[in-house]
């Protein structure tokens, strides 16, 4: 496996740390390559999944009812 530019560096840099800090290089980029995967996985679209939203709203039982000649006149 060939080792690209910014590899090497990463790698060269590591070698003059404590051993505290190595670790420390390496959970930072466990990290960064965890948010990576998070933002794959989020451009990924996902199955629908019906009735989530069960009982969130309601809707009045005259929801269907025409609305009176008031309201498209604006009258009060």
């Amino acid at each position: 496996m060939k080792l690209s530019n910014i590899e090497k560096q990463v790698v060269a840099n590591m070698h003059g740390l404590p051993l505290d800090k190595q670790q420390s290089v390496l959970e930072f980029s466990l990290f960064l390559k965890s948010i990576a995967q998070d933002a794959v996985q989020q451009n990924k679209p996902q199955k629908r999944q019906a009735g989530l939203g069960k009982g969130t709203f309601w809707m009045s039982d005259d929801f269907d009812k025409p609305l009176p000649d008031s309201f498209w006149l604006d009258e009060e």
